[in-house]
């Protein structure tokens, strides 16, 4: 759920059937060891230290394995069985939930979200009467987000609901793309007052999300955490970029909270529970324990695209963008169909993919966020080889964006030689600011931006009280101003910005 390397992060997705193929392919042992070089080769050139792999058809895992390691200070392997946090590919799995919930006549996909949430106001009348718990989920309705990202973990549902009154228009209903994590945690807490339980929101979406999804799918590993080290030892290490290391050193980083934004891609679980998931979006409903989990009807009407203005995603010459659905995305894949969806939180990036005429697909969750390329290479790669469509230059184009997304970067390099700023001239600037944000100098020399668990190293560069960000966000822009004597702090990022004024 974030940037640097922009908005592919927030989203990335596939859905799948072939418009020209004829026979459908099967995967073979040829095919799996094709798989595996591929893999480890993308993971090895960029420095990617582990992911775990699943493919399957015809309603059986065909493949699951692990590649490099889960920490590097350890050095213990990736498994199958190992803890990631999928980040976004869980919107699909709030709009299950809900299909379920539309099964049992809780709800219908036009009741509007504020008949459940009555509390709830859109910036004017019309949006709030008339937007539904649907509508909401393809990133269609025109509104940005209203909370930031670096206040999910002090973010209560009604913070979330009471913000709405004040989310930017920034384009028009129905003729306009944009991500809004917020709408579909509004999604799922409609859900849960449509349950007619009582009791904390969070609480009974996770109950929900159990009893309705993960149980009857037989996810053993998978519940809504922050938190993966609760849940054993077999759990993966993150991994982002530290400019001052260089873009090829992976940095480990805390595990993020997702707190209440939870519905939006909040969770833990492995990839072997992934696959189930995904064998039960391809079986129509039907897990692969033979547990009916929703009916085909409404479970089909979430992949279905709602939304067809392009996200901006379909970032290769063979891969064409046709719609968004709810958590779902459908791409031509060099004429072959494809449903997919990506997510990504702290280091994590997860891609999930299906190909429904083939009965198949994969799933790859890998711990750095330089995976937001890899992961893409492979999943088209996966389509590539299975139905050996011939396309030879899915590496050559993943190394052309990774350079265009670096070249900018490579700018910073005379700074980063000395990453220390000069302490007479920061001085003024350390301190406490608004809302829990805080700057200090650490014990390398180093000028941190901190709030919570979130941490940025800044950069100085020669325009006085300009820095840019290293390491978190990398090429975020932080400004110091002054009102009289007192800074003001403004944070530019790509998906946001904030200021705040030095309290302490």
């Amino acid at each position: 759920m974030y940037k640097m390397l922009g908005v592919l992060l927030m989203f990335i997705g596939v859905f799948g059937v072939p418009a020209t193929a004829q026979v459908v392919p099967q995967m073979d042992d040829e095919f799996v060891s094709t798989m595996q070089t591929i893999i480890q080769t993308a993971n090895d050139k960029y420095v990617i230290p582990g992911s775990a792999v699943a493919f399957f058809q015809n309603g059986d895992i065909v493949y699951s394995g692990g590649f490099g390691v889960r920490n590097l200070e350890t050095g213990d392997p990736i498994t199958p069985e190992t803890l990631f946090r999928p980040g976004s590919t869980l919107k699909s799995a709030t709009a299950m939930l809900i299909a379920t919930m539309v099964d049992d006549g809780l709800l219908t996909w036009d009741t509007p979200v504020s008949e459940l949430l009555p509390n709830l106001r859109f910036p004017t009348d019309e949006l709030t009467a008339e937007l539904t718990i649907g509508e909401i989920m393809g990133h269609g309705t025109g509104l940005d987000s209203a909370v930031l990202p670096c206040y999910w973990d002090t973010l209560t549902v009604d913070d979330i609901i009471a913000a709405q009154a004040n989310a930017p228009i920034i384009g028009e209903r129905g003729a306009s793309f944009r991500y809004n994590n917020d709408l579909f945690a509004i999604a799922g807490y409609a859900a849960v007052a449509a349950s007619g339980i009582e009791g904390d929101y969070l609480t009974v979406y996770k109950q929900l999300m159990q009893e309705r999804v993960f149980d009857p799918i037989g996810m053993t590993t998978f519940a809504i955490s922050d938190d993966p080290d609760t849940f054993g030892d077999n759990v993966s290490a993150t991994y982002t970029l530290n400019l001052i290391l260089g873009v090829d050193v992976p940095y480990p980083i805390p595990y993020m909270p997702i707190n209440t934004m939870a519905p939006a891609g909040g969770g833990v679980g492995s990839v072997l529970d992934m696959a189930k998931y995904l064998i039960t979006q391809l079986n129509g409903g039907i897990a692969p324990n033979g547990t009916r989990v929703v009916s085909e009807a409404n479970l089909l009407r979430t992949h279905q695209p709602q939304n067809f203005v392009d996200a901006g995603v379909a970032n290769m010459d063979f891969v064409t963008y046709k719609g968004y659905g709810m958590g779902w995305i459908t791409l031509d894949v060099g004429g072959v169909e494809v449903l997919w969806h990506n997510g990504g939180i702290d280091g994590f990036v997860t891609d999930m993919l299906i190909i429904p005429q083939a009965n198949a697909g994969m799933v790859i969750m890998s711990n750095n966020l330089v995976s937001i390329f890899t992961n893409t290479w492979i999943m088209y790669e996966f389509v590539n080889q299975l139905y050996d469509l011939g396309i030879d230059t899915i590496e050559a184009q993943t190394d052309a964006i990774i350079a265009e997304q670096t070249k900018a970067l490579a700018q910073l390099d005379p700074f980063l030689a000395n990453p220390t700023p000069n302490l007479d001239r920061v001085a003024p600037l350390l301190g406490e600011y608004e809302k829990d944000w805080q700057v200090y100098i650490n014990d390398d020399g180093l000028l941190i931006l901190e709030r919570h668990r979130l941490s940025f190293i800044l950069l100085p560069l020669p325009i006085p009280n300009v820095f840019i960000v290293v390491s978190g966000q990398p090429g975020s822009q932080v400004t110091f101003k002054f009102d009289g004597d007192v800074p003001v702090l403004t944070f530019e990022a790509p998906t946001f910005t904030e200021t705040v004024r030095k309290v302490a």
